[in-house]
């Protein structure tokens, strides 16, 4: 009895495994660059929320007070602890340490660069920036930073 070798060889050539390097590679970069907007996307949600979230505390504020603005916003602690002093009066819990800055004629706007919002009296929002509102004392605008978009600041007010 003789036995015939076989000549095919079981396995992957070089070029299938070339081929699945390059679909792993292709992948692998797609995941890479969609990370990062990702991640700043849910920054810029989370500064969103927790600028809505001091706006309203505000608007309650203005609510109880005969539509008084506060006159000034202090915080203690730290994280999602925080507590909320307005004008002395512990108030509510925020995540963003902020001041009021009252607004005048002669106030420099200075555009936010940091986590940090400006809260301005007797201002208001033109597009995505805060300016100086001669009409309304009573109104305030929270003017915060929003990361890597061609507007890098967005506005909002009561």
């Amino acid at each position: 009895m003789t036995h015939k070798l076989s000549t095919k060889q079981k396995g992957f050539t070089i070029v299938e495994v070339l081929i699945v390097l390059a679909i792993a590679g292709v992948i692998m970069l797609v995941v890479f660059l969609a990370v990062p907007a990702l991640q700043r996307s849910s920054r810029n949600t989370q500064r969103k929320s927790d600028v809505n979230h001091l706006m309203a505390l505000i608007n309650e504020y203005k609510a109880n007070n005969n539509n008084a603005v506060p006159t000034a916003i202090a915080t203690s602690g730290s994280g999602t602890s925080t507590t909320l002093y307005t004008n002395g009066e512990k108030f509510s819990l925020i995540t963003v340490p902020t001041t009021v800055t009252a607004a005048t004629a002669a106030t420099t706007f200075t555009a936010p660069t940091t986590d940090t919002p400006q809260v301005y009296t007797g201002a208001s929002c033109n597009g995505n920036n805060a300016q100086y509102n001669s009409a309304s004392t009573r109104s305030v605008a929270i003017w915060y930073y929003i990361e890597g978009t061609t507007a890098t600041t967005q506005c909002v007010q009561s």
